[in-house]
């Protein structure tokens, strides 16, 4: 269920790098009181590869703020274990949801 908010988008979607606002969040994923940075990745995406290394400073620039959060979307059709295995491997310590039916890149 769609639950209105208004809070910062950080996105890194195939290869594009922009900052947005969106006016809705996926209820059960996010929350209401915090500033959610949500980053796009594929797994086999070398752009994606590659910026993890500037997304992950700037987590840890930002760690520090109770009331941000950081959430990789990975709109494919992926087991949670490659999500995982991506995040370990380029060294992202992000929350993760899996978008299967890729309703968050529509």
């Amino acid at each position: 269920m769609l639950k209105p908010a208004l809070y910062l988008n950080f996105f890194l979607a195939f290869g594009l790098l922009q900052i947005g606002c969106t006016s809705l969040q996926k209820e059960e994923s996010l929350s209401l009181s915090k500033i959610n940075i949500i980053v796009f990745l594929g797994v086999e995406c070398p752009i994606s590869q590659q910026y993890s290394l500037t997304l992950e400073k700037l987590k840890d620039q930002f760690d520090s703020i109770d009331s941000m959060t950081f959430t990789a979307i990975f709109p494919e059709q992926i087991l949670l274990s490659e999500a995982n295995e991506f995040l370990n491997t380029y060294a992202l310590s992000f929350d993760n949801f899996i978008d299967k039916d890729m309703d968050w890149v529509k």
